[in-house]
């Protein structure tokens, strides 16, 4: 069942489909055919957009370094965020009801990741020295 004129939030976690992935993107789960993910854009574009920013999580953990994941604990499991992969997709791509949501501690984690990933720390704040420190 898809998402249909449900507005989501910023750091709810649903199922999606990523079938279109390639290489070393992240793919649907073989088993269930769809993958957890994480909402990151802001509440006021979930609202007006049909287009979500979102992160995909994993339960497999490799270790990259410098790391561009953050550690996650969702529904018993420990996990990765896995920031390096983010991607907006159609709202239409979200499964079902909300699974749940990331705590304010891992969307911080999350959101200093994405700001490694994207190269923004030069824009708001923070040494090169505190930047080698976010890995």
């Amino acid at each position: 069942m898809l998402v249909v004129n449900k507005i989501v939030k910023r750091g709810e976690v649903y199922h999606a489909n990523l079938d279109d992935a390639t290489r070393h993107e992240q793919k649907n789960d073989k088993d269930t055919e769809r993958r957890s993910v994480v909402v990151v854009s802001n509440n006021k574009q979930n609202e007006y957009s049909k287009v979500v920013v979102v992160v995909p999580l994993s339960s497999k953990v490799h270790n990259l370094k410098p790391s561009f994941q953050a550690p996650t604990f969702f529904q018993g499991k420990g996990g990765k965020s896995k920031c390096e992969q983010v991607r907006a997709i159609d709202v239409e791509r979200l499964f079902g009801e909300k699974r749940g949501s990331l705590t304010e501690n891992e969307m911080e984690m999350i959101d200093k990741k994405l700001m490694v990933v994207l190269d923004l720390l030069k824009y708001f704040g923070g040494s090169r020295e505190s930047r080698r420190k976010s890995f």
